[in-house]
Formats: structure tokens, sequence, C-alpha cells
């Protein structure tokens, strides 16, 4: 039997080209959360438009310097993930995967780097995840977060990732 393979994501910073991209993967994500709502296609449409722009600018008021990547795989885009370095911490802002990819080991990759990139600086990683999105919930704990007692949105549960001690960093280095 052959070894599954996954995908390798790769990023880089999103253009204003990409635009139509990220806007049609954030629109189906939030389409997905309303699908039970029974709204009339327009007022469903003008919500989600509603919806992209209010994220946008709170992005862009909150986070000003973040980093906002496109994520590809074989050239192809998949997904977005924005970072920032929020009070000496490495804040994951959001990362979205396009449907189609989700379970294929794209977001625990990039996690993995998300997470390599923090040990090496000794940051801590902070988030806020949806507390209805069960599979993002696992994933995140996976990769070491935890409930963190800062506040969240309604809704939200906010998560940690603690920095790596030196103490830690020596041990992980030791069987090397």
């Amino acid at each position: 039997m052959a070894a599954v393979t996954h995908p390798v994501p790769t990023r880089r910073p999103m253009t204003a080209a990409d635009e139509p991209f990220i806007r049609a993967l954030v629109t189906a994500d939030r389409a997905a959360q309303f699908a039970g709502a029974e709204l009339d296609p327009s007022a469903l449409d003008s919500l989600l438009e509603l919806q992209y722009t209010a994220q946008r600018r709170e992005y862009a008021t909150r986070f000003p310097h973040a980093a906002q990547e496109l994520v590809e795989c074989g050239g192809v885009a998949v997904g977005r993930m924005i970072t920032a370095v929020d009070d000496g911490r490495l804040r994951l802002v959001d990362i979205l995967i396009a449907d189609a990819y989700r379970t294929l080991g794209i977001g625990s990759h990039l996690l993995t780097e998300l997470c390599e990139r923090a040990d090496a600086a000794r940051q801590p990683i902070t988030l806020t995840v949806w507390e209805q999105n069960s599979s993002a919930l696992r994933l995140y704990r996976r990769h070491g977060f935890h409930d963190n007692d800062a506040h969240a949105q309604s809704g939200y549960i906010a998560l940690l990732r603690d920095a790596l001690s030196d103490a830690s960093a020596a041990n992980s280095g030791a069987g090397r």
C-alpha cells in the first residue's frame, strides 16, 4: 500500500490580486455557518458582504502590522493565514483553509511552522476560536494550546500556547 502524502503548503504575502479569492473564501466559510438560517439569498449575500467588510476593518484596526499571507499548495490558493505580534506574543489572528482542502494536514502543517517560529523566539502564541468550531479546537489542542483566562468575545474561546522556556529548549535539543 502506498503511503498517503499530504500537500505541503507554502505562504506568500497577500496582494490586491488575491482579493477575489479571499472574499470568496471568507464568505463561503461564513455561508456555511448560516446554512440553517433559511435566509433569502439576497439577504444572505448582503449579510456575508457586511461580515466580510467588518472583519477586514477589525483586523486592519486591531492588527495594522499583521502579516497577511496567502496559503498555496502546488501553486493553487487554498487559504489564508494572518499573524501579528501583540504585546510580545505571537497572535494567530486568522487561519482559514478552503473547505475542499480541509483534513489534508494543511492547517496542522501551518500550525507546526508557527509553533516552531514562536519557540525560536521564545514567544507564546494566542488566538481566539469560535466555541462551536470543534475541529479547529481539536487541532489547536493537538498543537499544545490550552484555555487562556484572557477575555474573549461572546461565543469565542481564548487559547494560549505557552512560550518555550530555556529549560524546555535545552531538553528538546539534548537528544539531537
